[in-house]
């Protein structure tokens, strides 16, 4: 038996006999809006579950036993895209919603790709020749000239890694007195 429309009925009669009491109004308001929500005794008898703790339950085995493990740490961002496939991981519908979210993903992957194809290339730092010196302008073409001329000398300052990294047998570091006795004992 509903007995909403009973209670509702008694509470309009207590906010018209107190029609300066706000919280009985902000309460009457409030449940007279949700009427349609409050009908227990029909979702009864479809079998719905009216109480909080399968929610509340849900809450700690799905939710937080992925998000706070120990020395877990999520951006914002990523937190409900890991819920929803922990959800559907939980609700054993992994082999039928998988496919239609990867084939979301690749279409995402394309879209992305031809925008970046159909877009114009940008370069922010160039700088229009008429703006440069013209001795910045020589040295420049002086740089690439000798970069790509194949008589180009090596530069020493960089190693050469095609060489053994070790040092010679008579650079100083092989006769460095560290590691070595320092103290001879005179014979007695």
């Amino acid at each position: 038996m509903n007995r909403t429309p009973e209670i509702l009925a008694q509470l309009k009669l207590l906010v018209n006999h107190n029609p300066k009491n706000e919280i009985i109004a902000q309460n009457y308001a409030y449940l007279e809006k949700r009427q349609p929500q409050m009908q227990y005794p029909l979702y009864q008898r479809q079998q719905w579950p009216i109480g909080s703790g399968m929610v509340e339950s849900a809450n700690k085995l799905v939710v937080e036993t992925r998000l706070k493990g120990a020395g877990m740490h999520w951006k914002r961002d990523n937190v409900n895209p890991m819920l929803a496939l922990r959800n559907i991981i939980c609700s054993d519908r992994w082999d039928q919603e998988w496919p239609r979210i990867a084939h979301r993903l690749r279409q995402q992957v394309f879209q992305r790709k031809k925008a970046r194809l159909l877009k114009p290339p940008q370069n922010d730092q160039f700088i229009p020749s008429t703006q440069i010196s013209p001795t910045v302008l020589a040295l420049a073409s002086n740089a690439v000239k000798r970069k790509s001329s194949p008589n180009t000398t090596q530069n020493t300052n960089h190693p050469d890694h095609t060489k053994s990294r070790k040092p010679s047998p008579d650079h100083p570091w092989r006769h460095s007195p560290i590691g070595k006795a320092r103290y001879h004992s005179s014979k007695i």
